[in-house]
Formats: C-alpha cells, structure tokens, sequence
C-alpha cells in the first residue's frame, strides 16, 4: 500500500535511532533479528551480536526464562495472535544484567504453536534500582519506627485519613489496638489550651511559606503526664494557603532536657536513611564547619566523612563558573550570613580533591529553628551527568528545592514521611 510505503522511512528511524529496542523471533523460519537499539541497549556493536535465537538463549537470565515472551509455561493454549508486556533481565556486555519492560505480539499457529514474537524493550534499570532504593528505605524506617525512638504521625485533611505510627502510640501510652486512627487521637495528645480551635489551626504556619518546622513539642500521655520531645513535620497547603497534610516524627528528649531547645536527636539512627540518597547532603553548623556528610556527598567530594568533620565548607565545596573559570560565592555563607537560600543551580562546576573540577547540580538553604533562630546550613547536590531528569524537568518538579528544605525531598507519600525525618538530621 503507498501508505506502507510512505511510513517505511520513519519506521526504520524508529527502529535504528529510538532508545526502543525491537526484535523479532521467527520460529516457521528459524530466523531472529535484533534492532540497532537492542544490542546497543545491552552495550554490543551492530555486528557484535549474531541475529540468532541462539543469541536470545544465551542473553536471558537464567531465573527470568518462564515470564520471556518466547515461553509459554502456565499459559493456555491460543490461536492467532496475543499481546504480552512482561519484565526480565538480559545481559549486558560487561557481564552485569539489565531489567528490561518487554512489550509486543506473540502469533500462534492453528495447533496452538509458537510462531513468531515481535516487540520492543525499554531499559527500566533506573526504575527497578529506585524500587529496590525506596524498599530497602522502608525497611529502615519500619525499624525506626517500630523501634520506639522514633514516632510518626501522618495528618492528611483533604484526604480525611489519619495515622499513627505504634511507636508513637507506645510512646503516648496506648498499645495499637488502644488508640485508633484518626484526627481527635492526636488532638487528645496535644494540650487543650493550644488546640481549641483544632488540628489545622494548630499546625498553621506562623508565616506564610514556612512549610518546615523543627523543634520541641508538648504532648500529654494516656495518664495525663507532660512529655517532651523533638519534632519536626512539614505542612503541605494549598495555593490559597488551606492546610492539606501535616507529615512529621517525634523523638524522645534525652534525660532531664524536657525543655531544651533542638539538640539530642539520635543522629545515628537518622543518618541510616541517608545512605540510599542519590543527592550529597552536606550539613554546616553556624561557623560553616562541616557536621555531617552523607555517602553521595563523600563520594562527589573526594574525601571521607572523617577527614570532612569540623573542616570549613569553603576549603571542600569549591565552586567554579563553567563558562568564566571564576572562583564562586560560597552558598553555605550566603546562607549563614544573609539567610538567603540558593535555588537549583547548573552554572557551576565542583573541584573535587585530587582530579579536575566536576559539574554540579547544587541547592543550599539556612536550617533555622521554630523562633528563625539559624543552625546552619544545608548543601544538596549533585553530578548532573548522573541524573535522569533535564535541567528545565528539575526545575519545573522543584526536586532540588524540596531537597533543600528537608536535607532530602523525595515526592511520594512516603518519601514524604522520610525526608521529614531528614529534616531533623540537620539539628542534630
């Protein structure tokens, strides 16, 4: 038909340039071949890969063979033709495997036997390495919680659900089962004096846009004690300033400090759920000596947290214009000095110790405490190379923004709840 002939061209560019990667399996011919894309997908060469089935055999994961699109254990019997969309791992030339989403046709023959399957892969190692990331970030923070150190409390209004977690309720007195979910279990742990006009009136900024607050808290247990303890949650609002969700953690106050200011969260413990974060995290006190760096950020940095602690920001994270090789303003002294905060910057690049300056991807805000009293500060940054989002997508999901607020800032519910305790790390 002129218009099969007409798409050809574009066809054949989708198969040669796209990150998709076609094949096909012709067992009536006994022939297979593999796209441009497949095999670059995997790290080979056009020629590097025979287009054989054998190939194929030789390329699968030994544990993924039942759900490949060539198999047909468990499945019924059909006739004609039938769509999969299945995931496996296929190895990659250096010997590793890659998770592939494996979308396309299967066609079967009047007794019910393989013929032919067509489609296409889609490389979703990033997808399956932040699934694996936020599962092993769970686990961390169930222990935390669980564990009776650490409390969470999540109080969507929009939404009308509430939730508490069972350390939290422990620590209130109550055993899970004691104390149900809901709005009027948290107003009852508050003071009535400061709550009589309800939940949403008590978590209200004092100022508009201060989202974060870290401090102290005054909480009643089941038995009419006073208890003290850290706090820190964020309140998420709408445009017109309404209050939808008040996401935070409580923490026991060390020994005989039931009414110290910030200080004496147990950082070990929140530090943990640092070490999965893609972003560095570099956390100042008040004289822009380093207190604490996570993984990511030793790494970008080229040194050890050991040899970083108590050693001035400015002589480790060194920022250079990319385009006029000036030296740049320290944003953890912008931050300390004047309390301005830097938005998501890509105009710099980092000197790393030892090697040739780096680009960076890099956002630094003042910690400050519930009275603007300022603790410090936080740096988040970044390789850019290493991130899968463009600059202008960063931008416009403010990714890098919310990481300054919470020393993390990941955008689903539960990393929500995580990166709030984050934020207690940067008081500690």
């Amino acid at each position: 038909m002129p218009g099969d002939a007409a798409s050809a061209p574009m066809f054949r560019l989708l198969a040669e340039r796209s990150s998709l990667g076609f094949f096909d399996l012709n067992f009536l011919r006994n022939e297979a071949h593999y796209s441009s894309a497949w095999k670059t997908m995997l790290g080979y060469g056009e020629s590097a890969l025979a287009d054989t089935y054998e190939t194929w055999l030789a390329l699968i994961h030994p544990d993924d063979t039942g759900a490949a699109p060539d198999r047909l254990a468990g499945r019924a019997p059909t006739v004609g033709s039938r769509p999969f969309s299945v995931e496996y791992r296929l190895k990659h030339a250096q010997g590793h495997f890659v998770w592939v989403q494996s979308t396309g046709v299967q066609v079967f023959g009047p007794n019910g036997a393989l013929q032919r399957v067509v489609g296409v892969h889609l490389d979703i190692e990033e997808r399956k390495a932040a699934e694996a990331a936020s599962t092993r970030a769970e686990e961390r923070l169930g222990t935390l919680s669980g564990s009776g150190g650490i409390a969470l409390f999540d109080l969507d209004f929009a939404g009308g659900r509430t939730w508490l977690s069972p350390a939290l309720k422990a620590m209130l007195g109550y055993a899970e089962a004691e104390l149900p979910n809901t709005n009027a279990s948290f107003l009852h742990a508050l003071p009535p004096a400061d709550t009589a006009d309800g939940l949403p009136a008590y978590f209200r900024p004092p100022l508009p846009g201060q989202h974060l607050c870290l401090g102290t808290l005054r909480l009643r247990h089941r038995h009419g004690a006073e208890l003290w303890v850290h706090a820190g949650y964020v309140r998420l609002q709408a445009r017109q300033g309404e209050l939808l969700r008040v996401l935070g953690f409580v923490a026991s106050l060390p020994e005989g400090a039931a009414t110290a200011g910030p200080g004496g969260l147990p950082l070990a413990s929140l530090s943990a759920l640092l070490e999965e974060m893609p972003e560095g995290a570099l956390v100042a006190d008040t004289r822009g000596d380093i207190v604490f760096l996570n993984p990511a950020a030793a790494r970008l940095l080229g040194l050890s947290p050991a040899e970083a602690s108590g050693q001035p920001v400015a002589e480790h994270f060194r920022l250079v214009h990319r385009v006029s090789g000036a030296p740049g303003e320290s944003p953890v002294h912008r931050a300390l000095v004047l309390g301005q905060a830097t938005a998501l910057n890509l105009e710099f690049s980092l000197e790393r110790k030892g090697g040739k300056p780096g680009p960076v991807a890099f956002s630094c805000r003042p910690v400050a405490g519930a009275d603007g009293t300022r603790h410090g500060a936080v740096v988040v940054f970044r390789n850019p190379e290493e991130m899968s989002l463009t600059p202008e997508e960063l931008i416009r999901a403010n990714r890098f923004d919310s990481l300054g607020r919470l020393t993390g800032g990941l955008a689903q519910d539960f990393e929500r709840l995580l990166t709030t305790l984050l934020g207690g790390l940067a008081l500690a």
